[in-house]
């Protein structure tokens, strides 16, 4: 899919997602999308919120939904599987954790989803 907001909707697309969430604008894998950088910097960075855990969550499932990310955060990474377990996205918790511009940024990709 192409269109203005989300470029090629591809790694560009993905880019200008994650960068929509203002607690993710500087991590790592965010610009340009790496998602095993993001996952890392989720697992290492001691600056990671629950608002921006549910954020990559999201992200790495607009960017792979049948991949099994905690499974892929342990064994690919080696990171704590217990603590890759929140790569699974839950949007229930993740609404009712998001403030306001957290919400917004995923209902832009809901009225204009894009799968990579």
């Amino acid at each position: 899919m192409s269109n203005s907001q989300w470029g090629d909707g591809g790694r560009d697309g993905m880019a200008r997602l994650a960068q929509m969430f203002p607690t993710l604008r500087q991590a790592a894998g965010v610009a340009p999308w790496d998602p095993d950088a993001l996952m890392r910097w989720a697992a290492s960075s001691g600056a990671v919120t629950s608002g921006s855990a549910h954020a990559v969550a999201f992200l790495l499932n607009v960017w792979n939904a049948r991949a099994d990310w905690p499974a892929l955060a342990s064994s690919e990474l080696g990171i704590d599987p217990q603590a890759a377990e929140w790569f699974r996205f839950n949007c229930g918790e993740a609404i009712a954790c998001w403030d306001s511009t957290h919400r917004a940024a995923f209902l832009a990709w809901c009225r204009e989803p894009f799968f990579p």
